[in-house]
Formats: structure tokens, sequence, C-alpha cells
């Protein structure tokens, strides 16, 4: 059992927290541009137009 776990929940948990980390690294990133609260602006702004168009499609799909 603890096997069947580790087989399919290390995998997801590995993505996640290497999606966490390179999101955390760009943010980094944005943050150390000459332009940096723009920047990071700009990037809030697109993650929120991003996840409004996921979510309408998520919301839709459902019966």
């Amino acid at each position: 059992m603890t096997q069947q776990f580790l087989r399919f929940g290390l995998p997801s948990g590995m993505q996640w927290a290497f999606e966490g980390l390179a999101f955390t690294v760009f943010l980094i990133i944005m943050g150390n541009l000459p332009n940096g609260e723009a920047a990071l602006a700009s990037s809030s702004i697109a993650v929120t137009v991003m996840m409004l168009s996921i979510l309408q499609a998520w919301v839709w799909r459902r019966p």
C-alpha cells in the first residue's frame, strides 16, 4: 500500500515542488530587473488573467 502511494504520489509531489521552485526563481529574477516593481506588477497581472481563463474553462467543463 505504501509503495503504491509513493509510486503515484512522489512524481506528483516532485512536479508541484519543481513548479513552485521555478515560479519562485522567476519572481526573484523579475524582482532583480532594473524596473523590478513594474516587472512584478505586470507578471502578476499576466498570471491573474491566465488563472481567470483557466478557471472559467474548468467551471464550464463540469456537468
